[in-house]
């Protein structure tokens, strides 16, 4: 099923590793890496992504706040967490995120979770 994800992440070799890997298995891809900019393209776009991978640590805010405005914003909106900071899991679950992995994970777990979601 082809899906548009958009990933969060301001790792530039995360975001190329996580773009190839999706392009691969056929999904469209939206990369931002700064928090403010994601907030902004929620307020303004009527075109939203499918599914956002999300990190915690990001440029211009922290990934549990934007989670946060996007469910606000979005109730429907399907977030996977993934961050290296474990503590926050069970606040990201409780916020809304539909998903956590724990960094570094295996792409094979990501694409789990993606199809898991694929087909609600």
């Amino acid at each position: 099923m082809h899906v548009e994800i958009m990933i969060v992440e301001d790792n530039t070799s995360l975001c190329f590793l996580y773009q190839t890997f999706l392009d691969e298995i056929g999904h469209d891809v939206i990369i931002m890496e700064d928090g403010q900019e994601v907030i902004e393209f929620f307020k303004n776009s009527h075109q939203k992504p499918d599914i956002i991978i999300m990190d915690h640590h990001i440029n211009g805010a922290d990934g549990l706040s934007v989670m946060k405005f996007i469910l606000a914003h979005d109730p429907e909106a399907r977030v996977i967490f993934a961050s290296a900071d474990a503590t926050i899991m069970r606040e990201a679950l409780e916020i809304g995120a539909v998903g956590f992995l724990l960094k570094p994970f295996l792409l094979k777990e990501l694409e789990g979770i993606l199809q898991e979601q694929e087909l609600r």
